[in-house]
């Protein structure tokens, strides 16, 4: 068999890594998530080799449109019915997402679960949430979402996060670049780009994107996701009032009472792992409590994967 060229290799890497979720991709989803190429290529250039390359053909394959490893056909049903179990979920978390936008504290929040940005999540699943808080607020960003969460019973437990609101990082205003993160790892660097806004004060997913315009070194294609307008929340002017008046709730003094509340009642495990690494990490800026953290995880499973395809890739 020829040897794939850099495009032809991109492509099937990218399919492989999304293969891990179960997850079947368009040609636009192909194109914009292309992994490790090394120069942005033209959206028409790029579909002349998807169509027409027969080393690809021999390895992956399309069906209503969606690409996918061959023989794996059945992933494509599966999709279909887990975007009727996502979209349900879109709903729960802009509900609660309406709640929180009535603070101050909070300039954006988006959805970052892996399988829910991709309209691919599991029925008995959680939502994790990404939030942006105003400058020197994160922990009171995070007392007001944990509190809210747990008065509407959304906090998610061991034996049940079926639709609970799982809210692990909290970055501040002034500190989006989450380069430090990354150590190139390709399941950060995706979800870094999959982030979907729901709530944004201004311009934050814009300027977030540009913040983290270094995953364009791996993500030659990637451009800034456009969310639905079902899906966003908008400030309104009784939403605006409600905001100023409830902004009173907020100083520097609180957020440094809330802090120190926050830190002696972590859980153990929290405690236990708390800025060993980055998994578990907090200070006056950033808030990720990553327990699970699934970086190393999936970098794995995607590099076992690719040896079953090293024959491609020599």
């Amino acid at each position: 068999m020829d040897k794939l060229n850099t495009i032809e290799k991109s492509i099937l890497k990218t399919i492989i890594y999304f293969d891990l979720f179960i997850f079947p991709l368009t040609k636009i989803e192909l194109y914009k998530n292309l992994y490790s190429l090394e120069n942005k290529i033209s959206f028409q250039d790029f579909l002349n080799i998807l169509e027409n390359s027969n080393q690809l053909k021999n390895i992956i394959s399309e069906k209503e449109g969606f690409y996918f490893l061959k023989n794996k056909e059945n992933i494509v049903r599966e999709r279909k019915e887990k975007y009727i179990i996502s979209y349900k979920k879109y709903i729960l978390a802009k509900r609660f997402i309406k709640i929180l936008s009535l603070f101050k504290s909070f300039k954006f929040i988006g959805v970052c679960s892996n399988s829910l940005v991709l309209d691919n999540a599991k029925d008995d699943s959680d939502i994790d949430l990404f939030i942006i808080t105003k400058e020197n607020r994160v922990w009171t960003a995070r007392l007001i979402s944990v509190l809210i969460a747990k008065i509407l019973n959304l906090r998610p437990k061991e034996n049940n996060k079926k639709n609970k609101m799982c809210l692990s990082f909290y970055v501040d205003e002034k500190k989006m670049n989450m380069e430090r993160f990354s150590d190139n790892n390709i399941y950060f660097i995706y979800w870094v780009s999959q982030i979907i806004p729901i709530y944004d004060e201004g311009d934050y997913s814009i300027r977030f994107f540009k913040e983290n315009i270094w995953i364009k070194e791996t993500l030659k294609n990637i451009f800034e996701f456009n969310t639905g307008y079902k899906r966003k929340i908008n400030n309104t002017k009784k939403i605006i009032n409600i905001r100023n008046i409830l902004n009173y709730f907020s100083s520097d003094f609180l957020e440094n009472i809330f802090k120190k509340i926050q830190l002696k009642t972590f859980n153990k495990e929290i405690k236990n792992k708390l800025n060993i690494n980055d998994d578990v990490f907090c200070d006056d800026y950033i808030i990720k409590l990553h327990t699970k953290d699934r970086r190393e995880e999936y970098k794995n499973k995607f590099e076992i994967e690719l040896k079953k395809y090293e024959e491609f890739f020599q």
